[in-house]
This record gives C-alpha cells, structure tokens and sequence, in this order.
C-alpha cells in the first residue's frame, strides 16, 4: 500500500509527472529502449493514465491505478517488443477503454 501512496502523490502534484514525463523522454532520446530498462518509462505513463482514469470514472487514482495493472494493455505495455511504449497517453487511455 505505500506504493499506491507514493504514487498517488506523485500523481496529485501534475508538475512532478509531467517532470517524471519529461525525464523519460529525454532518456529515450539518449538510450535505446530495451526490456532491460522500459521499466524506466512506465511510471509515468501510468501515473498519466491513471489522473485521467480517475477524472473521467471518478474511481479514485488508488483504484485507478489498480485497474491498469491488471489490464491487458498494461501487459502489452510492459513488453518492449509490441512498441506500445511509444503512444501517448490519450491513446494508451483509448486502448484501456476498449478493454
């Protein structure tokens, strides 16, 4: 449960994302993305996706969270080689919809 808080913190503060955001972009730019290292770029599309989540369905980020770990477009995100990594949160957001 400390980790929901943490990262319900870190959602609730929107400079600190879009800095986690930022941060990951600017790794990618540097650094070829493999499996080795994509866990670098998943927090910040989940904190994303999960502010939207909670703004649309009002679930709360906590559940909001708990929703795309256990989707399947999370365990597609998580594999480097579907390249799902790449879309922005407003597709990856449409994607978790669809489920």
């Amino acid at each position: 449960m400390y980790f929901c808080t943490c990262f319900y913190d870190l959602i609730m503060q929107t400079d600190i994302s879009y800095f986690v955001s930022f941060c990951a972009e600017q790794y990618t730019t540097m650094t070829q993305i493999t499996q080795d290292n994509l866990y670098f770029l998943l927090p910040s599309k989940v904190s994303l996706l999960a502010k939207m989540l909670d703004e649309d369905t009002g679930m709360g980020v906590v559940n909001s969270i708990r929703r795309i770990y256990k989707s399947n477009m999370y365990r597609r995100l998580e594999i480097e080689e579907t390249k799902l990594w790449h879309a922005g949160p407003v597709a990856l957001y449409e994607e978790l919809q669809e489920e």
